[in-house]
This record gives structure tokens, sequence and C-alpha cells, in this order.
């Protein structure tokens, strides 16, 4: 019930301030389809996507409400050239998305190969500590116990 009532009030916002809904809907066609190809719990494509394509309709937004914030205003600022840089924003979003999953990659492998590199020295400490015997790798018997080296 009370989705069906935050429908109805944001169906009404949405209709007495119809001018910046077109502008908005319009601009911001990027971050909607965004949202729909993000499948991952947290949906950060469009969320970076969405705020860069807002930033870009901000500058139209303001014109619109700075005017008479009509209909016909709306449809005189929606043009080719205003689509275009309202998407380029978009665009931004993504590059930046795309950009920051691979630095992130990038030091998360860089910090578990550093994580390895110390285990690998703390292995090699006890080696020399305890013997080759901690390790496993030693020949067994036909009845499983440990066989002398020849040099011990």
């Amino acid at each position: 019930m009370q989705k069906i009532v935050t429908i109805v009030l944001l169906l009404i916002l949405a209709a007495a301030v119809l001018p910046t809904t077109l502008l908005l809907c319009v601009g911001m066609m990027p971050t909607i389809a965004a949202f729909f190809i993000d499948k991952t719990k947290q949906q950060l494509k469009g969320l970076t996507v969405g705020c860069m394509n807002f930033a870009a309709c901000f500058y139209y937004w303001l014109q619109l409400v700075s005017s008479h914030h009509s209909l016909e205003e709306a449809w005189e600022i929606i043009s080719p050239a205003s689509i275009s840089v309202m998407y380029a924003g978009a665009v931004a979003g993504y590059f930046i998305e795309w950009g920051v999953s691979i630095a992130v990659s990038m030091l998360m492998l860089q910090k578990g190969r550093s994580k390895l590199k110390s285990i690998r020295k703390k292995k090699e400490e006890c080696l020399e500590r305890w013997g080759v015997e901690v390790t496993g790798n030693y020949r067994l018997d036909e009845y499983g116990f440990p066989m002398r080296q020849k040099d011990e």
C-alpha cells in the first residue's frame, strides 16, 4: 500500500513540474539504461553514470527554472546539441566507472602478490627453524613412515 501511495505522489509531483520532468526524462535516459544493465547488488555503474549525467543536465535544468518554466521552453532546450552534452556526461560516468574498477583490481592484485611474498618468506623461516618435516615433502616407505635421508 505504501508503494502505491509513493508512486501516486511521484506522478502528481511529475505532473506538477512537467517541464522539468520532460527535460530530465530525456536527459537522464543513459542513467535509466545503466540501472537496468548493472546487475550487481550495489549498482555502482548506475550511480556513477547517474551522477555525471545529472551534472551535465543541471545546467539546462537551471536554464529552464530561471526562465518561464514552461513546456515550450523545455522543448527549446531539448536540442541535439544539449542532448549531446547531457549524454556526454553519462559517457564520462562510464569512463570513470571503468577506470576506477581497473585501478581497484590492479591494487588488489598487487596487494595479493605482496601477501603471497610475505607468506613464502614466513614459510622459508619456518623451514629453517623446524626442518623439512614441516613441509610434508619427504619420501614415505611402504608403511607410510618417513624414510631416512642418506645425510642423516
